[in-house]
């Protein structure tokens, strides 16, 4: 059972997914390294308390999944100037590879978001969990294959570098990858603590 003192770290669906969902990616990962330093400041509050053993184990498990959480979204970050340089790309299929990116990024991160501010019964969170990892290895093979096929046909005056899409392939599997984690260790545990 989670310790009682430690629901007053628990955020509502609106303060994580905010009322602005246009703020741009830089802003909106700069807003959650904040959030992080405040759950870890009031963790550094509480860790200066006696702890029983269940209460630090919960302490430790809610900071790795924030961790985690930041880490998969710095993963995004440092990508950006390459997922620019698709989006501006002179040509068609380096533009349709990051709206592919953009697409299954927003879907995947939206459902894991949900499972974790949303109640559901163990078995359906197991189902979703596959599928989104299903999903995100279906996503990176597709995409690189798109870029392979796509390469062979690619203008020598094209700036849009191979690397740079194939670097954003393998960055946003992996981000998708850490979520799935975080949101895999949120419910295992949650079920061990009997929430």
């Amino acid at each position: 059972m989670r310790p009682a003192r430690f629901n007053e770290i628990e955020i509502r669906h609106e303060e994580v997914i905010g009322s602005d969902l246009k703020l741009d990616f830089r802003n909106g990962y700069e807003e959650l390294k904040s959030l992080e330093g405040k759950i870890f400041s009031y963790a550094l509050q509480l860790q200066s308390q006696p702890l029983q053993e269940d209460e630090a184990r919960e302490l430790e498990r809610l900071q790795m999944i924030v961790r985690q959480i930041v880490f998969s979204n710095k993963n995004l970050k440092d990508i950006q100037e390459d997922l620019g340089e698709l989006q501006f790309a002179t040509t068609t299929a380096p533009r349709k590879l990051y709206e592919s990116h953009q697409q299954f990024t927003r879907k995947a991160y939206e459902d894991l978001i949900d499972l974790v501010l949303d109640e559901h019964e163990p078995a359906f969170v197991q189902e979703e969990l596959l599928g989104i990892q299903k999903l995100n290895k279906q996503h990176k093979e597709a995409s690189n294959k798109f870029v392979h096929e796509h390469a062979q046909h690619a203008v020598a005056d094209d700036s849009t570098s191979i690397s740079s899409q194939l670097n954003s392939n393998r960055e946003i599997n992996h981000a998708v990858k850490i979520l799935l984690k975080a949101t895999s260790l949120w419910y295992r545990d949650n079920q061990e603590l009997g929430h």
